[in-house]
């Protein structure tokens, strides 16, 4: 997901926001296949887009969005609203343990990624059973 910043005629700026907010740029042959007159028709200052990173090099991200498909975009701008919950719980976890959260990334975040498909799968079942969520994750330690 990135956040439209600035949009000009030809091109527009945004944010990864799953990238630490690191800046990309997206040329209007980018963003989609039909002819337009300006990028202004397709994106605005402050929306929120799926775009795909066709490249990356020295501190430059180029972006197209044009061959995603629509059923495409709801499913990861699911998966972005999901992750974005985990990492508040998470966050809110490191701080209340008084620990860094990349300790908790580590010890079990990534692994209620790979175990359960997503961490929020994960934590929603810990609601009903905790002990099958922690009996699979085996770093977790008592605290």
């Amino acid at each position: 997901m990135v956040e439209v910043t600035e949009v000009q005629e030809d091109k527009a700026f945004v944010r990864l926001l799953e990238y630490d907010n690191i800046e990309g740029l997206i040329l209007a042959s980018s963003i989609t296949k039909k002819r337009m007159r300006s990028v202004r028709q397709h994106l605005n200052v402050g929306n929120l887009e799926c775009m795909q990173v066709i490249q990356a090099e020295n501190g430059n991200v180029d972006l197209k969005m044009r061959d995603i498909r629509p059923e495409d975009k709801e499913v990861k701008r699911n998966e972005y609203e999901k992750a974005k919950i985990v990492h508040l719980i998470l966050r809110l976890t490191a701080y209340n343990l008084k620990c860094k959260l990349i300790d908790l990334y580590e010890d079990f975040g990534w692994a209620m990624y790979e175990k359960f498909d997503h961490a929020y799968n994960a934590l929603k079942l810990c609601n009903s059973d905790p002990d099958l969520v922690f009996s699979k994750i085996k770093t977790i330690s008592e605290e």
